[in-house]
């Protein structure tokens, strides 16, 4: 552009910056509603995105209603719990296949590994060693030969830790100089140590050793439940009762029993329940807000009188007021409220956590079909609103297209702007050059009119 178009009012003192200012702002008024109606579109694809959020930690939510493909609802949802009177005999761990029941439980052994101690000032030779595990006996389940090159007792552990026998060695300095004391890694009496094969390193369980002294012998653990008298290698005892697994700890008193109890664990249903529950009713929050009108603010929220919204609304409506297909009609239960879950005047959901325990002690398996009927139906309802075909993600995309659009619209009008200005800076720059001109050629008549004026005068 010249630097002429730049001279504001040079001849006239029209000021043409000031002119051209002032029509721009009308111009540019078209890109003011642009902006805002980007702003809107802007707002609610944010609003949009939250929504969508809040969905997905609803169906987040119901993951734990959601069943795997092809699982039973009953088998899905059991999880038992075991409790004993005395925590410090035992401890209790229940599982898959755990019928509940009480018991009482006596402990007359606890398992124990087998552990002996080396003679102090003993002689070790050297050679081929044999560990072997098994009875007290004489019958081996397990030998491990070792070479011995000498007889100091630090060597001969080291030998015996590095050679995965199913014994540990350790030396001990006591009173009557170092002696060899090892242990077996695992508790029962298949597992007495036996030794051979290198003098001052004998020992059989069976027989007297001069080499070595008995410090504790293999036992297994030995109880009873209900009576029956049970033994076992282990401290944990996992075939006694299917499913559960007892950690014992110590022995009873004769004849003095401590209780125990496997119940049916309703927590996990609970807590699922629970949060599905509170999922609903944090989306439904968000949902009145967006499409909500506040009086006391008289403002509309984002999404006010938006279809998409009313259609997320409606269609979670309807599901939970609804009866899945899942369920039979001459199921015992059939509906959330009959699990203690209503659906409030305000749109929201409550959970009656005593109608809900009294639902699941009279009737589990049915509790347990009904919430994984709504779980799989809330599930697809959600799928179907936020997936790549849903109906929040269509009108999001929808709102992105609308959002590119106005981009655009505005490239396109600030292209004119720019030539309409300079169009209005080459039209008043030239009007000032008019009326500059015109303005010296009334000067010149002024000046020639008071010229005659004067010689009339003198005459």
């Amino acid at each position: 552009m010249s630097s002429s178009l730049a001279v504001s009012g040079l001849g006239s003192g029209l000021d043409v910056n000031g002119i051209v200012s002032q029509l721009m702002e009308l111009e540019r008024r078209p890109l003011a509603a642009l902006d805002t109606k980007e702003a809107s579109v802007q707002a609610k694809i944010s609003a949009f995105g939250s929504l969508r959020g809040s969905l997905s930690t609803l169906q987040n939510a119901i993951a734990g209603l959601k069943l795997p493909n092809d699982a039973n609802a009953l088998d899905f949802y059991s999880t038992y719990k075991g409790t004993v009177s005395d925590e410090s005999v035992a401890s209790i761990t229940a599982s898959d296949g755990t019928v509940p029941g009480k018991y009482s439980l006596e402990v007359d052994k606890l398992a124990q590994e087998h552990r002996i101690i080396s003679a102090g000032g003993t002689s070790i030779g050297t050679g081929t060693l044999q560990i072997s595990l098994g009875t007290a006996d004489g019958t081996l389940n397990k030998t491990t030969t070792i070479d011995i090159a000498n007889g100091n007792l630090n060597s001969v552990r080291d030998a015996i830790n590095g050679a995965n026998a199913g014994v540990t060695a350790a030396v001990v300095n006591g009173e009557n100089g170092p002696q060899l004391v090892l242990t077996g890694n695992e508790t029962g009496e298949r597992q007495f140590i036996h030794l051979s094969g290198v003098s001052g390193l004998e020992y059989s369980p069976a027989g007297s050793s001069t080499d070595f002294t008995e410090q504790q012998a293999a036992q297994n653990a030995e109880l009873k439940l209900n009576g029956i008298a049970i033994s076992s290698e282990s401290n944990k005892v996992t075939s006694a009762l299917e499913g559960v697994t007892l950690e014992l700890k110590k022995t009873t008193p004769t004849d003095e029993p401590v209780r125990m109890e496997l119940t049916r664990d309703t927590s996990s249903i609970n807590r699922a329940l629970e949060r599905m529950v509170t999922s609903f009713n944090e989306f439904h929050q968000l949902s009145r807000e967006l499409g909500g009108y506040n009086a006391e603010t008289n403002k509309g929220g984002t999404l006010l009188g938006d279809s998409a919204l009313r259609g997320v609304d409606g269609k979670l409506r309807s599901m939970l007021s609804s009866v899945p297909d899942s369920l039979s009609s001459g199921a015992a239960m059939r509906t959330l409220s009959d699990i203690g879950i209503s659906l409030q005047k305000d749109g929201t959901l409550k959970l009656d956590t005593d109608r809900l325990n009294k639902a699941l002690e009279t009737d589990f398996a049915a509790v347990a079909d009904v919430a994984a009927a709504y779980g799989k139906s809330m599930d697809a309802t959600i799928t179907g609103m936020i997936g790549s075909n849903g109906l929040i993600t269509g009108r999001t995309d929808g709102l992105k297209r609308s959002e590119e659009s106005i981009g655009k619209q505005r490239e396109t009008l600030e292209r004119r702007l720019v030539d309409i200005e300079a169009r209005y800076k080459a039209q008043f720059v030239a009007l000032d050059s008019l009326v500059s001109g015109m303005m010296q050629t009334s000067d010149y008549l002024q000046q020639q009119l008071d010229s005659l004026s004067g010689m009339f005068k003198k005459k």
